[in-house]
C-alpha cells in the first residue's frame, strides 16, 4: 500500500492515523473494519496484526477501501 496506507486505514477506523505523530503513537488494539487489530509502526511504515480467522474478511475490506482511493 505504500503511502496510501495511513489513508486506506483510516477508512476503516475513528484513530486519526494521518496526524503527526499518529494518534496511536507506538501502537494500538483497535477496531478496523469492525474487527480487532493491531497495528503499530514499523520502520517509515505500519504493520497490522489481526487473528486468522479474520484475514480474509479484512483482505476483503482492504481491496474494497483501496479501490475507493483512486
Amino acid at each position: 500500500l505504500g503511502p496510501q496506507a495511513p489513508a486506506l486505514l483510516a477508512r476503516g477506523t475513528g484513530v486519526d492515523l494521518l496526524a503527526d505523530p499518529p494518534a496511536t503513537g507506538g501502537g494500538a488494539a483497535m477496531l478496523l473494519a469492525g474487527v480487532r487489530v493491531l497495528l503499530y509502526r514499523h520502520g517509515d511504515g505500519l504493520r497490522l496484526h489481526v487473528a486468522r480467522s479474520i484475514a480474509p474478511h479484512l483482505w476483503r475490506w482492504m481491496g474494497i477501501a483501496a479501490a475507493a482511493l483512486d
